[in-house]
């Protein structure tokens, strides 16, 4: 008889759950579409600029995307810094640039995030560079006509649970306002990393119970009120879908205004392809938690 390890799974059915190119098949074809569309929208786009440096290493760098939209003030447009997935072991910010373009639409500029992947640095070490990143995006913001008082932050699956570790952030100490995060959607993400310490993956990010715990947003609570939303696809694992009401159920508790949303017949791949889609669920859920729709 297998043993039971973690909510009525044993090691291999744990595992499974947080496979996600096991249980989405055609993955690969979902991740090539947004690759050629991301590469696809960087040509159409004259005014986007690549790799910029916010850090020391090679990945330390950002792509930002800047709207055509000229805010009604006159004064700088919404900026929303994306942060992308890959179990903080793969994948690379420049296949997620197809995303820019339903917010550059309307009406404000895409930051997409890169960090240094897990073996190479520790998780915590990650999350750094992480608000590195931000800061830096704080920074320099009105340069590329952003308004630095209107920074919204996005992640998915990874970058969700890195999303909403920025939301508990004590931004005080970066000597920034500690509301300088204006909303945060958190897509397909894991906030609690307990069942990440007993599954393969483990091998590479390397955490100990500990170290699961202090990284784990669920256990943290947004610093200020903001407006945040979890969206989980409908057809994702039975892990995936319990870590976003997870996070839904204890940051409402906390008092946090927190909208859910589970899009049906989403799996964990589509429902980020479905920021591609202006008029999807999705998107219009991204945007109106910005106040862009």
């Amino acid at each position: 008889m297998s043993t039971i390890i973690y909510r009525g799974y044993d090691a291999a059915g744990l595992a499974l759950q947080y496979d996600n190119a096991r249980a989405v098949p055609n993955h690969a074809d979902i991740i090539a579409e947004t690759a050629r569309a991301s590469e696809a929208y960087r040509q159409r786009h004259a005014g986007c600029r690549i790799d910029v440096p916010y850090g020391p290493s090679p990945r330390q760098a950002v792509d930002i995307y800047p709207t055509p939209i000229t805010p009604d003030d006159g004064g700088g447009a919404p900026v929303l810094f994306f942060i992308h997935g890959g179990f903080w072991v793969r994948r690379d910010k420049r296949d997620f640039g197809f995303l820019a373009e339903a917010v550059n639409m309307a009406g404000a500029h895409v930051v997409n995030v890169e960090y240094d992947l897990c073996p190479t640095v520790t998780l915590p070490q990650l999350v750094e560079q992480v608000r590195t990143a931000f800061a830096w995006t704080h920074a320099h913001a009105a340069e590329f006509g952003g308004n630095p008082a209107a920074l919204h932050v996005a992640g998915h699956s990874a970058g969700g649970h890195l999303a909403a570790m920025l939301a508990v952030t004590d931004w005080t100490a970066y000597g920034l306002p500690a509301d300088v995060v204006k909303s945060v959607t958190a897509i397909s993400g894991i906030f609690d990393l307990e069942p990440i310490v007993q599954i393969p993956l483990n091998e590479q990010v390397k955490l100990d119970a500990a170290t699961a715990r202090a990284m784990s947003p669920v256990f943290g609570t947004p610093r200020t009120d903001l407006p945040i939303l979890v969206a989980v696809g409908g057809a994702e694992t039975a892990e995936f879908v319990r870590q976003s009401r997870a996070l839904v159920h204890t940051w409402r508790t906390e008092g946090c205004d927190v909208e859910a949303l589970e899009p049906e017949g989403e799996d964990h791949f589509t429902i980020l392809r479905a920021l591609g889609d202006a008029q999807h669920a999705m998107t219009e859920g991204l945007l109106r938690i910005m106040g862009l729709f």
